[in-house]
């Protein structure tokens, strides 16, 4: 069990403006063999459960205690990221794919210095990543996929 207190102050001549419903956003780990559903809810400690306007007048508010599923581990989804060489330099426009084991295949193109982005890849699965250019040819990679990759670099074969 872990507390957090979250106080936030602003100036009366500076206030939220209408229609914002998110002020606070909270990350947490979940330990890796948690399952099962869990209450998250308000305390009076360490700060007291309210809400004031800039006059420090309370507002009528209601915190409600609400139950949270942990389902336990899930795939995850990273990018995949490189470049595309010609004996060090960028080869641009090439177009990088990468095909999964159903067969289906996503592409990109290469920027002008031969730098490629992959967003939301399947982390747990396995791929063969081909690249084509005009006038240079590139072995195929099969590559499974366990967390980000920020070098994935293709270099032409001599």
């Amino acid at each position: 069990m872990g507390r957090l207190g979250i106080i936030i102050d602003k100036s009366p001549t500076d206030p939220i403006p209408a229609g914002v419903k998110r002020l606070v956003f909270i990350d947490f780990d979940v330990a890796p063999a948690a399952t099962g559903t869990t209450n998250i809810g308000f305390v009076d400690t360490p700060v007291r459960k309210e809400v004031v306007n800039g006059t420090a007048t309370p507002l009528v508010t209601t915190f409600t205690t609400a139950p949270v599923l942990i389902a336990g581990p899930t795939a995850a989804n990273v990018y995949v990221e490189g470049r595309v060489l010609v004996a060090g330099h960028g080869v641009p426009r090439a177009i990088v794919s990468y095909t999964d084991i159903d067969g289906i295949t996503r592409r990109t193109t290469a920027d002008s210095f031969g730098y490629y982005r992959f967003q939301n890849v399947e982390v747990g699965r396995s791929y063969v990543f081909n690249v084509t250019a005009k006038l240079h040819t590139f072995a195929p990679r099969f590559i499974t996929i366990n967390d980000a990759l920020d070098n994935l670099n293709f270099e032409a074969e001599p």
